[in-house]
């Protein structure tokens, strides 16, 4: 099993980042899909709360809690930097 079989994932360029596919389109992780994980342009996953009653561009509908981990748990849904707002965005490395 490889290492992208198991969920690490390092990352040496930005290159890298648009030829990994994402995980998660369909697995719920946690309780009832609330929490994700968003992978940041630097390697690095935070894990983010997501409220579905929101609208899909509305920067409130992402919660960050952190903290940041090198690789997200399998089960999680997986999302990329730069399918969240802006504003969030900022948020991911101030944890």
């Amino acid at each position: 099993m490889n290492s992208l079989e198991r969920g690490t994932l390092r990352l040496i360029s930005s290159q890298c980042l648009q030829a990994l596919p994402i995980r998660g389109a369909l697995v719920m992780g946690g309780k009832h899909g609330k929490y994700a994980y968003v992978l940041r342009n630097d390697g690095w996953y935070v894990k983010v709360r997501v409220l579905k009653s929101r609208n899909e561009t509305d920067p409130s509908r992402y919660l960050v809690i952190g903290p940041k981990r090198r690789d997200a748990p399998a089960t999680y849904p997986v999302l990329r930097e730069d399918e969240v707002p802006e504003e969030v965005r900022k948020q991911l490395y101030m944890v």
